[in-house]
């Protein structure tokens, strides 16, 4: 049996992406706002000027070359485990809203933690989504959204959450969650 598979652009089409992308990266360059961030990449050789970092394509190439070509996004249940990169496409929901429809009244609103958990225990039961992504509440402060979003998914669904978190401590305290999960998960 063959995996399915959904191509967009040709070879050539691809490698013209690329190379304009390495191109902006060693030009334009990006700014970094974490010390630590910009640490690293100063060691490794790319050129820092302030919060501004620029790689050049030889660096670009050894860090993608470097990196591992599937990953593990676990689940809170190993069966709904999935594998970036191992050639099997997955259906994840969106991410980034901040409105959300609520199903009882159908009024349109700003999404709360308690819409959080319910998309999560929708999600949960669709069995044609792999990965999970939240709308952002807005009852819980901004710095720690992302730890609200966690918490509710991992309550109310089984499939591997995609989330951004945008602080060091908000990765922290959701990387915690995910190793508290993960003992439960080997009990």
């Amino acid at each position: 049996m063959t995996t399915p598979s959904l191509t967009f652009l040709d070879r050539e089409e691809e490698e013209r992406i690329y190379e304009s992308a390495l191109e902006l990266l060693a030009t334009i360059g990006v700014v970094v706002r974490n010390q630590v961030a910009l640490e690293l990449f100063r060691d490794n050789g790319a050129c820092v000027e302030g919060q501004k970092v620029f790689l050049d394509a030889g660096l670009v190439t050894r860090a993608t070359e470097s990196a591992p070509r599937q990953y593990l996004m676990a689940g809170r249940e190993s069966e709904f485990d999935v594998w970036p990169g191992s050639g099997r496409s997955y259906a994840a929901t969106a991410t980034g809203t901040e409105g959300y429809l609520d199903l009882r009244s159908g009024e349109w609103r700003k999404a709360t933690k308690a819409d959080v958990a319910e998309w999560a225990v929708l999600v949960d039961g669709l069995p044609n989504i792999d990965i999970i992504a939240s709308p952002f509440p807005a009852d819980a402060p901004l710095r720690t959204r992302e730890v609200h979003i966690a918490y509710q998914v991992s309550r109310h669904c089984r499939k591997p959450l995609y989330v951004q978190p945008y602080t060091t401590e908000a990765l922290d305290y959701i990387l915690r969650l995910a190793e508290i999960i993960a003992g439960e998960r080997t009990r």
